[in-house]
């Protein structure tokens, strides 16, 4: 591709612990950076990825929302639109997360509201794709103020902005794509998009070969110990990278029945029904914690040992409330909980046999 200043944008989101499809929960509200979400309890952006399963609008069309997009937009057109966003649950980790490709952008795009119920209360949005251009990436990708430079993600000398939008170039927008479909070489979708664009679709040189091997067969108990034995020693980019893998994949919801979906928290205090709440769905709601926060990339620190299976109150309360570290031995945890002192057993990976 021949090199164009201000292809594209990058933008940000409230985190949605739901992927943006339906609506965010009480800590992603209480988490967001913006008034307006927290003020009205409701961040219009929770339908941003919903395509599978929310009705376009006509002609095929789907409207998104970013807070950075509401009052301000970019001058000249642009080809993509990259959405990032926080996740607050994974030490304040920032990850492109989803794509709108050759969107349209004007302060409010309306959506009908005899579509679907949600289109009344989420009545409008800043931008729109055709739905086939909107991508929700099955792996997120990390990036950080150095990374951006390192990686050629963002213009020379630019850092990701905290109130506005950045705008990207055509090189930048190709090394992002390049690096997306590299840690999500199945995705078609991202395929179709960069074939659209007319980048090369062959992801950059890989990196990741033996850690990629690694997760793909992490879903199994053998293969979370795998995981378990090379996580300790991966250098901090690929930490982070196993780190989004541990938080939204197969091995959160492993680490989740391996607890039985129980508060281990309720479950120290002696509550008599410490099981998470049961969702509309069927099953039931319970949040992964991890104990040393991941961004002090601490050896041990990816390790599912440093998990705990909490409710959403605990959960809120180890970052808000008055939660101590008493002492971390290699089976349990002990805390001082508001005062009182409770011992927690580590999770343990059951060994081949068992």
């Amino acid at each position: 591709m021949k090199y164009q200043e201000k292809f594209g944008v990058m933008a940000s989101l409230t985190w949605n612990s739901n992927h943006w499809k339906a609506e965010p929960t009480e800590e992603d509200l209480a988490y967001s950076k913006y008034d307006y979400v927290k003020d009205h309890a409701e961040a219009f952006e929770c339908l941003n990825f919903a395509t599978d399963i929310l009705p376009a609008e006509k002609e095929g069309w789907f409207i998104g929302y970013s807070p950075i997009l509401k009052n301000r937009l970019p001058l000249a057109p642009i080809q993509i639109l990259f959405l990032i966003s926080t996740d607050h649950a994974n030490g304040g980790t920032r990850y492109v997360v989803g794509i709108y490709g050759f969107p349209q952008l004007k302060f409010w795009f309306k959506r009908n509201p005899s579509l679907h119920p949600y289109y009344k209360k989420y009545h409008s949005g800043s931008f729109r794709s055709k739905v086939e251009d909107i991508i929700l990436l099955d792996t997120y990708l990390p990036i950080t103020n150095l990374s951006v430079q390192k990686e050629g993600f963002l213009p020379e000398g630019k850092q990701i902005s905290q109130q506005g939008w950045n705008y990207l170039h055509s090189d930048n927008v190709e090394n992002l794509l390049g690096y997306a479909l590299k840690l999500n070489p199945n995705h078609q979708g991202l395929i179709r998009l960069m074939q659209k664009l007319q980048l090369n679709v062959t992801p950059l040189e890989e990196e990741y070969e033996e850690e990629d091997v690694i997760l793909e067969k992490a879903d199994s108990l053998a293969g979370i110990a795998k995981l378990e034995a090379q996580m300790l020693n991966l250098t901090p980019n690929k930490k982070l990278r196993v780190s989004g893998y541990i938080e939204r994949g197969s091995i959160a919801t492993k680490v989740k029945k391996l607890t039985n979906y129980t508060c281990q928290i309720c479950k120290a205090f002696e509550v008599e029904d410490a099981k998470g709440f049961k969702k509309e769905g069927g099953g039931y709601y319970i949040e992964a914690h991890h104990v040393v926060p991941m961004a002090r990339q601490e050896k041990g620190t990816l390790s599912i040992t440093n998990i705990l299976t909490v409710c959403a109150t605990h959960h809120r309360q180890f970052h808000y409330g008055k939660v101590r570290d008493l002492e971390h031995t290699t089976d349990t945890f002990r805390f001082d909980f508001d005062g009182t002192a409770i011992e927690i057993q580590k999770i343990s990976i059951p060994k081949k046999g068992q």
